[in-house]
This record gives structure tokens, sequence and C-alpha cells, in this order.
């Protein structure tokens, strides 16, 4: 979803300049700028912070292909990629990946999270509103306004559930974890 968001944030771009919908271009364009800072953001992170995690880089160690094409997916579209760590997507040890302080990248998430709502969705909701009110019902950027609108409620939706997970399987994890004395 990561990805046909971004794609659709910069086909939101095009069609509301191309339509002269002004609130819906810059906002679609503070979005756009917001989400590559973000995904700066994240990947200086990888590299200053979760690769100097002894887990995580044994781990690394084992998977590098998968490693690169997360960090450069998440680095080129969006920051969303990067959950591709720890998504354990169909059980493969590939996107299941150790950490000895998960801390650092609940946090992260987190915080990433939250100003990924303000920054970047929020906007593209207002704009999608603008082109929805704006464009007579049958154009392309009126078509396109209602599916991006739909799109940020279903991220929305699926990234409260995905946050509440990570931090549902952190805290899980830190329990049985033992402390050397």
């Amino acid at each position: 979803m990561g990805i046909l968001e971004t794609v659709g944030l910069l086909s939101l771009v095009g069609l509301a300049r191309d339509y002269g919908i002004q609130p819906a271009f810059y906002l679609a364009l503070c979005s756009i700028m917001f989400l590559y800072s973000l995904n700066l953001f994240f990947t200086m992170i990888y590299f200053t912070q979760l690769k100097k995690d002894l887990s995580f880089k044994y781990w690394e160690q084992e998977f590098p292909i998968t490693t690169y094409a997360i960090v450069s997916m998440g680095f080129f579209t969006n920051f969303k990629i990067f959950r591709m760590f720890y998504s354990r997507f169909q059980n493969r040890k590939e996107f299941d990946s150790v950490f000895a302080d998960e801390m650092i990248l609940y946090r992260t998430t987190m915080f990433t999270s939250v100003v990924y709502i303000l920054t970047v969705s929020l906007p593209i909701l207002v704009a999608s509103i603008f082109g929805i009110f704006y464009i007579q019902f049958g154009y392309q950027l009126h078509m396109f306004c209602i599916e991006m609108a739909l799109i940020e409620v279903a991220m929305a939706i699926i990234m409260s559930i995905e946050l509440y997970k990570i931090r549902k399987h952190i805290l899980e994890r830190r329990q049985f974890r033992v402390k050397p004395t």
C-alpha cells in the first residue's frame, strides 16, 4: 500500500497542477516533501542506529539481498517498506529480523507514524476533499481524489492495527528475554 500511496501522491500533484486546483496541488506537494523527508529520516536511523545493533547485524549478514532491497525501496518510495524487517511475511526468516534492543525500531516507527499522519496523510486527505468538491463528477481528477481519500482512510486503519501489533509483539519478546547478571 505504501508504494501505491506514493505513486498516487505523485499523480495527485500532477493532476491537481494540470486542473489548476492550487490548494490540492500545494498540499500534495508538501505531503511529498514530508514523505521523502521521513524516508530520509528512517534511512538515517537504519545506518546510524540499527546497523549498530549486534543481533540485527548478524541477521543482516544472513540476508544481505533482503536488507538491501528493503533499504533501497524504503528510501526511494515509502518509509513504510522498512516495516518489512519485522513483518514475518509468510513466516520467512528474511522478514523476521532480530534486535538486541527492539525499542530503537519501535520508537522510530511510532515517531515516524505520528509525523506521517500529521504531515502527509492529513494533507493528502484535505487535498482529495478539495478535488472532490471543486472538480465536476466524471473527470479523472475527481475519481482520483475519491480513490486517494479511500486509500488514506484504509492506510490509517491498517497503520493503527499494525502499530498495536508491533507494540504487543515487542513487549511480548521483552518479557521472555533473560537479562544477564
